[in-house]
């Protein structure tokens, strides 16, 4: 080759950042072609191939510096904007450069005026002040407060904050304007704005202030008042709730609101917060609306049942009942605020109602607080509510509601599998429903849980329900559904287990119980099985639900479509094994050849029985 490619591509400029990929090339391809014709030109005229490549050097040019001018003649419009751009970039630092300096003079020369005006105001305040020490500009005003004890010419007060609230320098802003006494108990404010003034005294302390009082500032006056106030001594007060004896063990607080504010006995006024615990701890609270419902913040005090208050005569504003707010594991949640606690309720006394109570100096001051009985039986259902939540822990309560009796274990479903007669191969037990129907030779559900210790399921007050929730009731329109019977499984099974190969059960049901419409939870008494499996020791496989009779059609058929415990979207509602212990009117959740009625409602949703539903 004449001509080297690679020498003419290594003499073009750097690549630009918007240089089209194949811009090299078409050049180099474009110079190539170019003079090659030129030297076939030539070599027809002379066969001579150093002479014709002189000529063609010399009509066309170096092509290394031909391909250069071909380069920038494409980039021209690129580089040109580049250019611009960087000139306008350095226009505009250079002007920004400017300004900053002209503001800065500008800046200068407004600091140096302003120093010389208030150098001037010195100036004239200073010689009319000589002047006149006394005078008043005739548009504002001065106010001194003498803050005495007992009598006009009594013992003056040191320290007590006084608040004036008015527009002291804007007409149309209201503001606090706040001075504490001095060694002669005197408070000056001035020169301010003439008009009307609600004037406070406040003894930070004791946590006292006096009721607003009313005073007229006149322009070119000085305003000076006397306030007499008298001496509260501080007692202590010995705090007793009375709870009934069922919640006096249970971990509650009760935040009581107390206010001092008996105009004609004293210009004082006091809010006093206290939190009780019902073994009588005492506790600071702050109450605040939180996570969509109101909360306490309780910090523990460490003196027990007492508290110290000015010596005056208190109402009960507000009682607010707390329980604690516990943490996934199981603590109280807390934070820098305290411990939060859940307000069960918030009762407040209106029109100056709420029971009042005396703080007086040197006795023994006892203050029994009575809980209204409406709340009382509040607290005893939210109690109960959350020991129940306790046990059930992430199933949902509305099960408690079916169960005469206090649940007090909870074991899960540890296999669950359903057969269909009419799909005898099929032997998916990860769907996410069983069911139980009396249609096309039957719907069965099996189940199992985990082995029952001989203590736990031992004593004639214990009862073990098998509760499963039915998400969609079918009942056949023209035939009784009849009764579903539970019985015993005799041998171990897989959980996918089809009607074909399912394990086989006692002859016999254990129990019967009566179908009930509706959706909601479905209990099954199993106390007689789990008390034998107890008493004999012998290997348990769980039981099977189906009906008495399973020769209904398709179309008028009967069945419960259950959760399974793959129930992902209903976690809350998958199958468990309730221990209740019943009350002692000896009420059972569920018998057998009984009916149960049922209080919990489902939204109609999931695979009917007869229709099995993969789980996703």
């Amino acid at each position: 080759m004449l001509w080297d490619k690679n020498e003419i591509a290594e003499s073009l400029p750097p690549v630009h950042r918007v240089e089209p990929p194949s811009l090299r090339a078409e050049i180099l391809d474009e110079l190539a072609d170019h003079l090659a014709c030129a030297m076939q030109r030539e070599l027809r005229r002379t066969p001579d191939v150093k002479a014709a490549r002189k000529a063609v050097i010399a009509r066309f040019g170096n092509p290394a510096s031909v391909a250069r001018a071909l380069w920038f003649q494409a980039m021209k419009e690129a580089i040109m904007k580049d250019r611009i751009m960087l000139m306008a970039v350095g226009v505009l630092t250079l002007a920004v450069v400017v300004l900053a300096a002209f503001s800065w003079v500008s800046l200068r020369e407004n600091q140096k005026t302003n120093r010389s005006l208030l150098a001037a105001l010195k100036e004239l305040r200073a010689s009319s002040s000589a002047a006149n020490p006394s005078a008043v500009s005739s548009d504002l005003a001065n106010a001194t407060i003498k803050v005495v004890e007992g009598q006009e010419n009594g013992r003056p007060i040191q320290g007590f904050r006084v608040e004036l609230r008015g527009n002291p320098f804007r007409d149309s802003q209201d503001e606090w304007l706040a001075q504490h006494t001095n060694g002669e108990g005197v408070a000056s404010f001035g020169p301010i704005n003439p008009g009307n003034y609600n004037m406070k005294i406040s003894d930070e302390n004791k946590k006292m202030e006096t009721i607003g009082e009313g005073i007229t500032l006149y322009g070119g006056r000085g305003f000076e008042k006397t306030v007499v106030l008298p001496e509260v001594q501080e007692t202590d007060v010995h705090l007793e709730l009375n709870l009934p004896d069922a919640l006096k063990e249970k971990p509650l607080v009760v935040a009581l609101s107390f206010v001092a504010d008996n105009r004609k006995a004293s210009p004082w006024y006091a809010q006093h917060k206290i939190g009780i615990a019902s073994d009588g701890s005492m506790y600071s609270f702050s109450s605040e609306l939180e996570d969509f419902g109101r909360k306490l913040f309780v910090q523990k005090l460490p003196a027990a049942s007492r508290f110290h208050v000015p010596a005056l005569e208190y109402r009960l504003e507000e009682l607010e009942v707390g329980l604690p707010q516990k943490e996934n594991g199981g603590d109280s949640k807390s934070d820098e605020r305290g411990v939060k606690y859940d307000v069960v309720r918030k009762t407040g006394h209106e029109s100056r109602s709420g029971p009042v109570f005396q703080a007086l100096p040197g006795v023994e001051n006892k203050w029994k607080i009575e809980i209204p009985q409406d709340l009382v039986a509040q607290i005893e259902t939210e109690v109960k509510a959350r020991e129940i939540q306790k046990v059930l822990g992430t199933v949902d309560p509305g099960v408690a509601d079916r169960v005469s009796g206090k649940i007090v274990k909870v074991y899960p479903v540890v296999k669950d599998c359903m057969v269909l007669a009419y799909i005898p191969d099929w032997n998916r037990g990860d769907v996410d429903n069983t069911a139980v129907a009396n249609n096309d030779g039957g719907v069965r559900t099996l189940l199992d849980w985990p082995r029952i210790a001989g203590e736990e399921g031992a004593g004639e007050g214990r009862r073990f329900l098998l509760a499963l929730y039915s998400r969609e009731t079918t009942i056949g329109v023209s035939t009784a559904p009849g009764a579903i019977g539970i019985y015993e499984i005799l041998g171990d099974w897989p959980e996918r287990t089809a009607w074909k190969a399912q394990p086989a059960v006692a002859k016999d049901p254990r129990a019967k119980f009566n179908f009930e419409p509706g959706d909601g939870w479905k209990l099954f008494d199993v106390t007689p099985i789990i008390h034998e499996r107890g008493e004999t020791g012998r290997t348990a496989y769980g039981v099977e639900l189906r009906f008495a009779e399973e020769n209904r059609t398709s179309q008028d058929w009967s069945g419960y479509a259950f959760v399974s415990r793959e129930g992902e979207k209903e976690p809350a509602r998958r199958p468990v094994l309730l221990a209740v212990d019943i009350e002692s009117s000896g009420a059972a959740a569920a018998t057998s050849d009984a009916s149960i009625t049922s209080r919990a409602a489902a939204t109609t949703e999931g695979a009917a029985p007869s229709v099995p539903t993969r789980t996703r």
